[in-house]
């Protein structure tokens, strides 16, 4: 199954007519900064094209429900940053619009030069995917998960969607086929569970 978004205000499109995944009034510095930091979370250093797919689940998401902003969706969604308690890297939730050494960050890696860069990167990419610039690698997407979170989607009868590039994590629908009625007569409904 394939997702084509149409050009629209709801969307907020650019001028170049491409289309937006969140709108004008949704782009936040918050929500910049809290979807940077859940890519990143998510997916790990310097792989801008799963943290594209991510963010479209979120877009998704975020535009089929009705009790959650934007930002709201990704704090909830995401597993890197929607729990500060037990947090295996900390220093996640201090990643600030500059490059701004974390003050937990660990001692090992090496900030200045190399990870500073890399989060410049991040923010960079999460402006271009809001301006429409980075397409959907994985169209039709409204879920993603690692490995373990595989065995729920199987059992819930998600459809794995085939990503544009190899991906760390897999991405779903949880759309599902379903007979109605006693004539056999199909139609795509929303699998309630998940």
């Amino acid at each position: 199954m394939t997702t084509v978004l149409a050009p629209s205000a709801a969307t907020g499109e650019s001028d170049d007519d491409a289309p937006r995944p969140v709108t004008d009034e949704e782009w936040t510095p918050e929500a910049r900064l809290w979807l940077a930091r859940s890519v990143l979370g998510e997916v790990g250093w310097r792989r801008p094209e799963e943290y594209s797919a991510v963010a479209w689940v979120y877009a998704t998401r975020a535009r089929s429900s009705k009790r959650y902003t934007f930002t709201q969706m990704v704090r909830t969604y995401s597993a890197a940053v929607k729990n500060r308690t037990n947090q295996r890297n900390p220093w996640l939730y201090e990643l600030g619009p500059n490059m701004m050494r974390p003050p937990s960050w660990p001692e090992g890696p090496r900030w200045e030069g190399l990870h500073a860069v890399a989060w410049g990167e991040v923010l960079v990419w999460a402006n271009e995917w809001a301006a429409g610039k980075r397409p959907n690698p994985c169209p039709g997407a409204n879920h993603f998960g690692g490995l373990v979170d595989h065995y729920r989607a199987v059992a819930k009868r998600w459809t794995r969607v085939k990503c544009t590039s190899k991906m760390r994590n897999r991405f779903y629908n949880s759309l599902i086929l379903r007979p109605k009625g006693k004539g056999g007569t199909w139609r795509w409904r929303r699998n309630r569970s998940g």
